[in-house]
């Protein structure tokens, strides 16, 4: 056939994407598969097609002549005759339109989609750590190449369960087969497999190919198509790895298939715009048939990314968190396995080191003798609130403590102060920390303080849950802090406490029938209050005199007595935009003047299974204003309460005990 210059018009299944690799000159192959549906009509332009003439002679047959069947799958070359019988088998002719023009597109995306598949790495809470895509290869697909990238997960930890997804809907787990870090890929074992692909020929391995790839964006509920086209820039045969010029692909392609004209894969998609080439894979295949697959879970310790705690059947874990820590301290601890996988030499494409250890805490109740004190670059990454907890064993000291340190997160715990708490004795204590995040932990209070912040910076609550006690959930003095995402339940006399010198940022928190949710002290610093949730209770916002600064806006504030109490003098424009329903905002003592209020009666979506999302067109704001992203509160319609939401919405699912409270948020178990 010659050149050729195709119109492309693809549609994928969603959050799939595919990239399709065409040289521009168009030929006839002998695919794994088969294809019913009667003889294969070649096109007289065609018929001097080297591929097909081969082909054609090795089965006896003369060409020009009548109709042939040469065992092709549908290409431009071999695209058969439009069906007029009234048979059931599939009908190829589907792929020419009535101005004989190729459904090139649909062609290979009927085909392939059922080999690419979707992947999520999980947790054991079920928080869904990073995702990216992967591709059935080797005989009946037994495994699915990936990027290893994927497995490490995000900062926190990494993988413990590894979640596939199907374009038919099914969803299957699988264990890892290999791990090349050089290479940044891993063949997974899955539990069911997807449809297998046929390998590019070495020698066709080449550069100066043009790239077209189809992906979904996700918008709401619809999935907008977006192609992208680029060139196979660059091919390694010694390393195995080929480079795709590009300016819009992104990581979120990463492990989709690579696919020739021929309808042959030719590798898998990496991050940054790099790949690994299929000869590479076939040997990688290989090795992979006489390994042993894994757990997920083992797979940062194999690396020497950090160790296991807990996990009796998990080789070389630690029965406590002390234990780790001092083999950590020691320097003996963590020791990457090199028996288990090929150790990257270059880091051309591998994935970029860890800045931190992690101590991966399996289920259990942990109740270590002293204050579990972290030193700089680590996590201490637990498998969930409902699953994980730390209990204190002394009210006089602090169940968790970072002093002094820096780099630190702490994620996935119920924490347990000894009972009979000392004020003097927080649960968690930061004492000069810097850049620490205390991400979807539930952490509790026995007549002491939650989280106390003092002269550190960088703080970051992202996704925890305070249930009711009688002191104060945070109190923050000389620091600096970020919140985000986080639920403060009943009737906390000071939910949030800035103190002197406190610089908070509090943003999409929601506020259940707190006496106080924030209570900012004369002496505090720099205080925003911004799309938050304050439903019942006593005061919203207590100003306890004049501050360096504060504003805010885009607050709800539900039959709240007070929204915002001020006794300083704050201008309105300062305030922004909010809504009060059954709620007053004063300052010094009169109603506050200047502030743009909206007080039409809100209706949330579940207020039992605390879901104040606005219900569209019913509230404070239109459908049309909804949909141009202007909501106001903690709660966003399409997003619930954003990025943390899994996190938040789980830890508050133990905070009130009702375990349903995912489930009833649409978050996967």
């Amino acid at each position: 056939m010659g050149k050729q210059n195709f119109s492309w018009a693809f549609s994928l299944p969603a959050a799939f994407s595919l990239v399709l690799l065409f040289s521009g000159e168009a030929r006839a192959v002998d695919p794994s598969a088969t294809v019913s549906g009667g003889p294969t009509f070649v096109p007289t332009a065609s018929q001097g097609s080297s591929a097909v003439t081969s082909r054609a002679a090795s089965q006896g047959v003369a060409l020009p002549g009548s109709p042939t069947n040469i065992g092709t799958i549908p290409t431009p070359d071999t695209i058969p005759a439009p069906s007029t019988t009234t048979s059931t088998a599939i009908s190829l002719g589907q792929y020419v339109t009535a101005n004989k023009e190729v459904k090139i597109e649909k062609m290979l995306l009927d085909r392939y989609q059922q080999s690419v598949v979707s992947i999520r790495a999980l947790d054991l809470a079920g928080n869904e750590l990073s995702r990216a895509m992967g591709v059935g290869v080797g005989a009946n697909a037994q495994f699915i190449a990936a990027p290893l990238s994927l497995l490490l997960g995000n900062e926190q930890q990494w993988a413990d369960r590894i979640e596939i997804s199907h374009v038919a809907g099914n969803r299957y787990t699988a264990k890892v087969a290999l791990i090349d870090e050089e290479k940044n890929i891993v063949l997974l074992a899955p539990e069911a497999s997807p449809a297998a692909m046929t390998f590019v020929r070495e020698q066709n391995e080449r550069p100066q190919i043009t790239v077209f790839m189809i992906s979904f964006e996700q918008r709401g509920n619809a999935m907008i198509p977006r192609s992208h086209r680029g060139m196979l820039a660059a091919v390694n045969r010694e390393t195995g790895l080929f480079s795709v010029s590009s300016g819009d692909l992104t990581d979120s392609d990463a492990g989709t298939a690579v696919i020739a004209s021929t309808g042959e894969l030719v590798g898998m998609l990496l991050p940054n715009n790099r790949g690994v080439l299929a000869s590479t894979l076939q040997r990688l295949i290989e090795k992979a048939k006489v390994a042993t697959p894994i757990e997920p879970n083992r797979i940062g310790a194999i690396l020497g990314r950090g160790v296991i705690v807990g996990g009796t059947d998990i080789p070389g874990s630690y029965p406590t968190i002390m234990a780790a820590l001092e083999a950590i301290k020691k320097g003996e601890a963590p020791k990457a396995d090199a028996t288990l996988f090929t150790p990257a030499r270059s880091r051309a494409v591998a994935p970029k080191e860890a800045d931190k250890v992690v101590i991966r805490v399996m289920p259990g109740t942990y109740k270590e003798g002293k204050t579990i004190t972290l030193p700089s670059n680590l996590s201490l990454a637990g498998s969930g609130p409902d699953r994980t907890i730390l209990r204190g064993s002394d009210p006089e000291k602090p169940v968790v403590l970072v002093q002094g340190e820096e780099n630190n997160l702490v994620a996935g715990f119920r924490i347990i102060p000894a009972p009979k708490q000392s004020m003097k004795a927080p649960t968690v204590i930061l004492s000069k920390a810097r850049n620490t995040t205390l991400l979807g932990n539930v952490i509790e209070t026995k007549g002491g303080v939650a989280v106390w912040a003092t002269q550190s910076t960088n703080v970051r609550l992202n996704g925890n849950a305070f249930p009711e006690n009688s002191t104060r959930a945070i109190s923050c003095e000389r620091s600096t802090i970020t919140l985000d995402a986080n639920a403060f339940i009943g009737a906390w006399p000071m939910a949030i406490a800035a103190d002197r010198g406190c610089n908070a940022s509090i943003n999409r928190s929601l506020f259940y029938n707190n006496d106080t949710g924030i209570n900012v002290a004369a002496d505090a610093g720099r205080i925003s209050v911004r799309k938050n949730t304050f439903i019942r209770g006593g005061t919203g916002v207590k100003v306890a005199g004049k501050v360096a600064s504060i504003e805010g806006g885009d607050n709800i504030f539900f039959e709240t007595s007070n929204g915002i109490s001020s006794i300083a003098d704050i201008p309105g424009r300062s305030l922004g935009r909010n809504a009060v329903w059954k709620s007053r905002l004063t300052v010094q003592g009169k109603n506050a003047g200047g502030v743009d209020l909206v007080r039409s009666q809100p209706r949330f979506q579940g207020a039992e299974s605390y879901d104040f999302r606005l219900v569209p067109g019913q509230s404070q704001l239109s459908t049309a204003d909804m949909e141009s992203g202007v909501e106001l509160g903690a709660f966003q319609f399409s997003e619930y309460m954003g990025p943390y939401t899994q996190q938040v919405v789980r830890a508050m699912s133990v905070a009130v005990g009702q375990p349903s409270l995912p489930a009833l948020w649409g978050v996967s178990p």
